[in-house]
């Protein structure tokens, strides 16, 4: 790593460490699974209410659909589908873009 000095502020060269958040990865091979059954929906736990709109704009325009049921306390069943409909509208966009 370099250091340059320059108008009073230093700046640091070199690679960023990896991200310790780790909590986009742990949707990933939950979301795998849910594309293997296109248009079910599935059941993947208890969580916070927020939790399915927070995925929902993380992962909606890749075809993932979210809902939660509340339980109690703040507290919802999360549930999750895969629909080809995203990937189409996104391939179609692609198409009038070239």
């Amino acid at each position: 790593m370099s250091t340059t000095k320059q108008n009073a502020v230093t700046l640091s060269w070199g690679t960023p460490p990896p991200s310790k958040r780790g909590r986009r990865s742990k949707w990933l091979p939950i979301l795998e699974q849910v594309k293997t059954k296109p248009n079910e929906w599935a059941k993947v736990g208890e969580f916070s209410v927020s939790t399915a709109g927070a995925l929902r704009k993380q992962y909606g325009a890749l075809g993932f659909e979210f809902t939660s049921r509340g339980t109690s306390k703040g507290r919802a069943d999360l549930w999750v589908r895969y629909t080809a409909k995203a990937k189409v509208a996104q391939k179609a966009a692609a198409k009038e873009k070239a």
